[in-house]
C-alpha cells in the first residue's frame, strides 16, 4: 500500500516542479526592449510610412527564450507595401532575413535557431496610410504574434483634416441643441450649473478651431476627445435636471388633484345635507370614477420614482410627460366639477307648500283693504242699530 502512495507523491512533485519550467517559456512583452525609428506623431490618409523597429531581449536568458518558436508578422498598410525582417543570432551575429510585399510573413522555429539565442530582431516596414471613417483614428499598422507569447502591436494616429473639421462642426451643433434645451428648462428651474458647463465646452471648441487653423491636428484630436466626453456629461446632467423637474411636476399635479377631490367631496356633502342630493348625484358618480383613475396614476408615479432612483432619467422624462398629460385631463375635469358644484350650492331649492298662506301687500293695497274693512264694519254697526230701533218701536206699539 505504501508503494503506490510514494509513486503518487513523486509524480505530484515532478508535476509541480515541471509546471513552472513550462510556464517560464512564455514570452512576455516585459521580456523585450522595443524601439521604433521614423514614426511621426500623426499621419494623413495616403501618407507614406517607413519605420525601423528593433526588438531586443532584456537578458541572455530571454535571448534563449526568443529562439525555437514561430513568429508571424502582419503589415496592415496599403500597397505598395513591404516588410523586411532580420533575426540576428547572439555571439555569432549570423543574420537571417526574409522580406515580402504581402500582408503576412511567418518565421518557423528551425529557421531562427542558432543555439546562441536571439541578439535582436530588426524590422523595416513601409506602406501607405489607409483612409478612415472619422476625423481621427488610432490605427494598428503592424503586429507581431510570437508562438506562446504576448502579441506586439504598433499604432499610429491617422488624421483626416476635412473630417476633423466636420467633427468639430457636429460637436458645435450638438452643443447648441443642448443649449436650446437648457434655455427652455431655465424657464422653470435654475440651470446655472448647466450653463457653466456649456460655457466651458464652448471655449474648448473655439480653442480646437484655432488649433485646426494652425494645422496642429493632434492637439485638435485631443481636444475633440475631451469635448465629446464633456458634451456627453452635459447631456447626462441635463437629463437628470429634466427628470427631476418632470418628477416634481408630476408630484405637484397629484397634490393639486387631491386638493380638488377633497373640495368636490366637501361640496357634495354640503349639498346632500341641504336637501340637494338629487342635484349632485351625477357629480358623485363621476367623482368615484375619477378617484379610480387617480389611484392608477399614483401607482404610475411610484414606478417613475423607481426609475429616477435607478438613474434611468430618459425613461423618467418620457413616462412623466405621459403622466402629466393624463393628470392635466383629470385636473381639468375636477376643476369644472368643483365650479359646477359651487353653482349648485348657490341656487335656492324649490319651496315646500304648507297650510299657511303667505304673501306680500304693498301700501296701496293695504289702504284699499282698510277702506273695505271699514265699510263692512260700519255697515254692520248700522244694521245692528236699525234692527234694535225697529224692535223697540214694535215693543212700544205693543205696549
Amino acid at each position: 500500500m505504501k508503494k503506490p502512495v510514494i509513486i503518487m507523491l513523486l509524480l505530484l512533485i515532478i508535476f509541480i516542479g515541471v509546471k513552472p519550467a513550462l510556464g517560464a517559456e512564455y514570452l512576455e512583452l516585459t521580456d523585450l526592449k522595443i524601439s521604433i525609428e521614423g514614426k511621426k506623431d500623426c499621419y494623413s490618409p495616403n501618407d507614406k510610412l517607413a519605420v525601423t523597429i528593433t526588438i531586443e531581449p532584456e537578458s541572455d536568458e530571454i535571448a534563449k527564450k526568443m529562439e525555437n518558436r514561430d513568429y508571424t508578422f502582419y503589415n496592415y498598410l496599403n500597397a505598395p507595401r513591404n516588410m523586411e525582417i532580420t533575426f540576428v543570432a547572439k555571439e555569432t551575429y549570423v543574420p537571417y532575413t526574409k522580406a515580402t510585399a504581402k500582408e503576412t510573413l511567418t518565421f518557423k522555429d528551425y529557421e531562427i535557431s542558432s543555439g546562441y539565442g536571439v541578439d535582436h530582431i530588426e524590422i523595416n516596414v513601409t506602406g501607405y496610410v489607409p483612409s478612415i471613417e472619422g476625423g481621427i483614428e488610432e490605427f494598428t499598422f503592424f503586429k507581431i504574434i510570437p508562438q506562446d507569447g504576448d502579441s506586439i502591436l504598433f499604432n499610429i494616429t491617422i488624421v483626416e483634416p476635412s473630417k476633423l473639421e466636420d467633427e468639430l462642426k457636429d460637436l458645435e451643433e450638438k452643443l447648441n441643441e443642448l443649449k436650446s434645451e437648457i434655455d427652455e428648462l431655465g424657464r422653470f428651474i435654475n440651470v446655472e450649473s448647466l450653463n457653466e458647463k456649456y460655457d466651458e465646452i464652448s471655449r474648448n471648441i473655439t480653442l480646437a478651431k484655432d488649433y485646426y487653423n494652425e494645422g496642429e491636428y493632434e492637439k485638435v484630436s485631443k481636444k475633440i476627445s475631451r469635448i465629446k466626453s464633456a458634451i456627453d456629461d452635459l447631456e447626462d446632467k441635463l437629463k437628470e435636471k429634466k427628470a427631476d423637474y418632470y418628477l416634481t411636476e408630476a408630484k405637484n399635479m397629484i397634490n393639486d388633484i387631491d386638493a380638488l377631490i377633497l373640495k368636490a367631496d366637501s361640496y357634495i356633502t354640503v349639498a346632500e345635507s341641504s336637501g340637494k342630493a338629487n342635484d349632485v348625484m351625477e357629480y358623485k358618480l363621476n367623482l368615484t370614477q375619477i378617484k379610480y383613475r387617480v389611484e392608477d396614476l399614483k401607482d404610475s408615479l411610484k414606478d417613475i420614482q423607481k426609475l429616477y432612483d435607478d438613474g434611468k432619467y430618459g425613461e423618467v422624462i418620457d413616462n412623466a410627460k405621459d403622466f402629466i398629460d393624463e393628470a392635466k385631463d383629470i385636473k381639468l375635469q375636477l376643476s369644472i366639477m368643483v365650479s359646477s358644484l359651487q353653482s349648485v350650492l348657490k341656487t335656492k331649492g324649490t319651496p315646500t307648500p304648507t297650510s299657511e298662506f303667505s304673501f306680500k301687500l304693498d301700501t296701496k293695497m293695504l289702504t284699499y283693504i282698510g277702506i273695505g274693512v271699514a265699510v263692512i264694519v260700519c255697515g254692520g254697526i248700522a244694521a245692528v242699530a236699525i234692527s234694535r230701533w225697529r224692535q223697540r218701536r214694535k215693543w212700544d206699539e205693543l205696549r
